[in-house]
């Protein structure tokens, strides 16, 4: 139903309809399939070949891409993807266990560290779930992992097997939406197969997306044939390719000369294999063959229902010096078969006559201050008679004389008969806050020697303080926040006592002047932030209950001891104060807004902000509700200097023309990692608000903050005159009950009916209201206005916003003003009445006013319904009998005779 209400004449419209409709719960609970996606796509951006299906999410949007028929990952790419899974959502109440697969091969080896690439997900990365990590393993292969919800590699159960680069695997994760449990199994042929099993507590979180994720570490993944199901069994489909295929997989791809068992390829067919497939083998590279290799055949056949073969080529061991030579082998294959995976192959073939250098250890973590020095190890094959020189070169983030050793040599010498040299890089412990640095050794080319593993990559870790520096929640008594929380908050200026905690959140008011700070802890104690490459992050949640009205001003800072050090600067401004839009925006040291974030927000709204501040860039950067460190931001460019930063501050500019609003901040985190600020609080808020009414209520604001608390004022009369509504911002994925306290002069049963009780209220699941019905009780005695406040109450499964007070004005029908002296207000109501439910029509007017109602089905035929005059302010009228006799009905009320 509608209602479409207007001043004078009046104008009604109500449709009554015996039908309902239910969307979306039916296609997916009957079907398993989700999603049967092979790739088989144009190549390149996956999001703009998929029409629509695969949606970007974050990053640098059109770089996740499809190379000839597989989806390609890449350590170097950073846009996120995500495909909608069925038409309702998984949560808490769900019986189904969500199963993906797919097929998966690892072309470039991921770091130690690695990363997740996949996940099940709805909203912003606090509902990232069953995340799929990879990361290299000890043997020179990679691993898989799962976690429910942890973010790192570290934390998730890994599934014990060690898989190789170049191999195709089947990959199944089944993730349990009810209970937030996650299992990965390889190449699994029962649901019991899935042995690794995430062990991390996480909340249960609504899903209805799959996403891809790119990032640094994950190397590069090749991904074919994905497969989302409510059944295990649906599963064996993804698997089975419809269509000739060929892969091939290799030995290592760098060889030595006299190496044993050679050169080796495994070619794999797929699909159909009814018929004989001929390959033609083209051979190049600037080895020759014959002289540095033979065995390579030209022509290869898989017969009918043959499914793999194999080539094996002998290196030949010459003993010329010749350096290292490269066999190239790429296969013609016709229209009818597509190539998947690498084509051509190529091979390095070592020349043992020449020297050999490589360094052992391609990657290394250490930590300043606690390991003293980096262990690099050379070895060398080959010709050993002579003695060598080997050089090298060091690239990175660090600084010779400062984070190591200044005598560090740029050259080491292998002596006669040496196969092995190790020298040990003396690590430098400063006292410098900053990101983790790295630097690569490299050696050198030289015609003396040929290297084989050319480099070692250092991450040299800082001690001096980890990421986290501070969390607070704001979990004080409500009151002064310098007071209640023990001095952890100063005041800085203004007058004392003006910034307040509410409910457990800081209460920033325009109105009032103080500003306060708290120290940033760094090393246990306090110290100064300062030309620093660390980017330091603040994560906030807010509520902004009302809207700035002008210019605005800055509100949130970092700071030093004095104005002077004011950087990273918070600021908000009005858009149009009339519809209470406004934005954000930020500066690195002038106290006017730089650049502005370009989204517009309207009051009330509830937001996770991250700021972040680079102290030796002097370097500002805004997030909004962000999914990723990769989704869009601002950075903020104003020149400024460099100064020494302890703290962070919160400021009221004491001006309503140039001020902030007002504005709840809570789950307050500040860290060097940005894993620690993402996520705020997953709680709902819940505020009081009435319907909006014709009624002047002006009269009524004395005293009365209009931010806080919600006004209403209605006559005495039979039927509902308000409908009260709590609302809620936030998580809705589960109903949820508010409680609530009733004060004041009102005597319920006797001048005012709940009709829905006194009892808590409830907002149903996925629904954004719960309604109270206020029913005045019409008596004829001449008494003076009564009030009825209704006070939020406090619970963990909410926060509490504004307005938190709801205040209802029962006015006396007996001596009650119109509303003005000509104006018709028709409405509509529902109510129970003699435990019946009823709907119907209120008029007020002024007493011994004439009006007409008119009636119509269409909009078009109008006929008389009543024509009278008002004997009272407020007339009513029952409309039950009008159902059996009509679908649609619309309603006008004018003043006069018909």
């Amino acid at each position: 139903m509608k209602i479409l209400n207007n001043r004078f004449p009046s104008f009604l419209w109500l449709g009554l309809s015996c039908a309902m409709a239910v969307h979306g719960l039916e296609g997916v609970a009957n079907a398993a399939t989700l999603v049967d996606q092979d790739f088989d796509l144009a190549d390149g951006s996956l999001v703009g070949a998929s029409n629509g299906a695969w949606q970007h999410r974050s990053g640098e949007e059109g770089d996740l891409v499809t190379e000839e028929g597989s989806l390609i990952i890449r350590s170097s790419a950073s846009e996120d993807v995500a495909v909608a899974i069925g038409e309702s959502d998984y949560d808490e109440s769900s019986s189904e266990t969500l199963f993906v697969s797919f097929t998966l091969q690892v072309v470039d080896l991921p770091t130690a560290g690695g990363g997740y690439f996949a996940h099940f997900r709805s909203g912003g990365s606090s509902t990232f779930r069953g995340r799929l990590f990879i990361a290299a393993s000890d043997d020179g292969g990679y691993q898989l992992g799962v976690s429910n919800g942890a973010s790192k590699f570290v934390d998730s159960v890994a599934f014990p097997t060690a898989l190789e680069a170049g191999k195709s695997y089947r990959i199944v994760m089944s993730y349990e939406p009810s209970v937030a449990v996650t299992r990965l199994g390889i190449d699994p042929d029962q649901e019991s197969d899935l042995t690794a099993v995430a062990t991390d507590s996480v909340s249960v979180k609504s899903i209805n997306q799959f996403a891809i994720r790119q990032s640094s570490g994950i190397g590069t993944i090749q991904i074919d044939h994905l497969k989302i199901s409510t059944e295990f069994s649906d599963l064996s489909a993804s698997a089975e390719i419809q269509e000739p295929t060929l892969r091939m997989h290799s030995n290592d791809k760098v060889l030595p000369e006299r190496g044993e068992p050679s050169l080796i390829v495994r070619m794999e067919r797929r699909g159909p294999l009814d018929g004989v497939l001929d390959l033609e083998l083209i051979w190049g590279g600037t080895a020759e063959f014959g002289l540095d290799y033979r065995g390579a055949p030209e022509l290869i056949s898989f017969l009918p229902d043959q499914a793999f073969a194999e080539i094996q080529c002998k290196l030949v061991n010459d003993a010329l010096k010749e350096g290292t030579e490269t066999i190239e082998m790429t296969v013609q294959v016709s229209d009818k078969v597509r190539m998947l995976g690498l084509n051509p192959l190529i091979w390095e073939i070592l020349d043992d006559d020449l020297t050999t250098v490589e360094i052992s250890t391609p990657t290394v973590t250490v930590t300043e201050g606690v390991d003293g020095f980096i262990e690099i190890n050379l070895y060398r094959t080959g010709d050993l008679s002579l003695p060598l020189q080997v050089d090298w070169m060091l690239e990175g983030h660090t600084e010779k004389g400062v984070d190591f050793d200044a005598s560090f040599p740029f050259s080491v010498s292998f002596s006669s008969g040496q196969e092995h040299l190790t020298h040990k890089l003396a690590l430098l412990d400063d006292s410098v806050p900053e990101m983790p640095e790295w630097f690569q050794l490299r050696l050198h080319p030289s015609e003396r020697y040929q290297i084989k593993n050319n480099q070692i990559s250092v991450e040299i870790l800082n001690d001096d303080f980890e990421g986290m520096l501070l969390s607070e929640s704001f979990d004080y008594q409500s009151g002064p926040v310098t007071n209640v929380s023990s001095g952890k908050w100063k005041h800085t200026s203004g007058s004392s006592d003006e910034l307040n905690v509410f409910e457990g959140q800081l209460d920033l008011n325009e109105t009032q002047s103080e500003d306060i700070m708290i120290d940033i802890p760094v090393s246990g104690s306090v110290e100064t932030i300062s030309n620093t490459a660390y980017e330091v992050f603040v994560g906030m949640d807010l509520f902004v209950a009302k809207a700035p009205q002008g210019e605005g001003n800055y509100w949130a800072h970092f700071r030093g001891n004095t104005s002077s050090t004011f950087k990273g600067r918070l600021f908000s401004r009005a858009v149009n104060p009339a519809e209470g839009t406004f934005e954000f925006g930020i500066s690195n040291g002038q106290s006017t807004g730089d650049i502005w974030f370009p989204q517009v927000f309207v009051a009330p709204v509830s937001l996770r902000l991250i700021l972040g501040f680079t102290p030796g860039q002097s370097l500002t950067r805004l997030w909004i509700d962000p999914d990723s460190f990769q989704t869009a931001h601002i950075v903020a460019q104003d020149e400024t200097t460099s100064s020494n930063i302890n703290g962070f501050s919160f400021r009221q500019p004491a001006s309503r023309s140039s001020g902030m609003g007002r504005i709840l901040i809570n789950h307050l985190t500040i860290s060097t990692e940005w894993e620690d600020v993402i996520v705020g609080s997953e709680k709902p808020y819940v505020f009081w608000q009435f319907d909006k009414s014709s009624r002047d209520l002006s009269e009524f604001f004395n005293g009365i903050d209009m931010i806080t608390t919600a006004i209403a004022a209605g006559p005495e009369s039979l039927l509902p005159s308000e409908h009260l509504r709590i609302h809620r911002l936030g998580y809705e994925e589960r109903e949820l009950w508010v409680n609530f306290t009733l004060q004041g002069n009102v005597t319920l049963n006797q001048d005012l009916f709940i009709l829905q009780g006194q009892g808590p209220v409830l907002i149903q699941k996925e629904a954004t209201t719960g309604i109270l019905n206020l029913a005045p009780i019409e008596d004829e005695l001449e008494e003076p206005d009564e009030t009825m406040v209704l006070s939020l109450m406090p619970h963990d499964s909410y926060q509490i916003a504004y307005p938190n007070q709801a205040r209802f004005i029962l006015l006396d029908s007996t001596v009650m003003p119109p509303p003005d002296g000509t104006a018709l207000n028709i409405s509509m109501f529902s109510a129970r009445i003699n435990d019946q439910m009823s709907i119907g029509l209120k008029l007020e007017g002024h007493p011994g006013q004439s009006y007409l109602i008119e009636f119509a089905e269409d909009l078009n035929e109008w006929q008389t319904w009543k024509a009278d005059t008002l004997e009272r302010n407020v007339e009513t009228f029952i409309l039950n009998e009008w159902f059996n006799d009509h679908t649609n009905l619309f309603f006008q009320v004018s003043s006069g005779q018909p």
